[in-house]
C-alpha cells in the first residue's frame, strides 16, 4: 500500500517539478493536468467530461496510470489518502 502511494506522489513530484521548468504555458499546463489526473485517481475521482479538450489527453494519462497503480494496492482507499496528498500538494489558491 505504501510504495503504491509513493509512487504516485513521486509521480506527482516530478509533474510538479517538470511544471516549474516548462518553457511554454502549454506544456505547463499540460503537466499540470497530469497531475491532476493522478490526484484524481487517489481521490476515486473522473473529472475528463469537464476537462478543457487541449488538456484532456494529458490528465487522460495521469488518470490512468494513477489508476493502475492503485491496481497494485487493493487496500489503497481513495478516502485513506487524502489527508496525505494535501500535505504533498497543499491547499489549492483561489481566484
Amino acid at each position: 500500500m505504501e510504495q503504491s502511494t509513493n509512487a504516485i506522489l513521486s509521480r506527482m513530484q516530478w509533474c510538479w517539478l517538470q511544471r516549474k521548468v516548462a518553457v511554454t504555458r502549454d506544456e505547463e499546463e499540460g503537466w499540470y493536468a497530469e497531475e491532476a489526473g493522478l490526484i484524481d485517481a487517489l481521490l476515486g475521482r473522473d473529472r475528463t467530461a469537464t476537462t478543457l479538450p487541449t488538456l484532456r489527453e494529458r490528465y487522460g494519462l495521469g488518470l490512468e496510470d494513477g489508476q493502475a497503480l492503485m491496481r497494485f494496492a487493493p487496500a489503497l482507499q481513495p478516502g485513506a489518502v487524502k489527508s496525505e496528498i494535501m500535505k504533498e500538494v497543499g491547499p489549492v489558491p483561489s481566484s
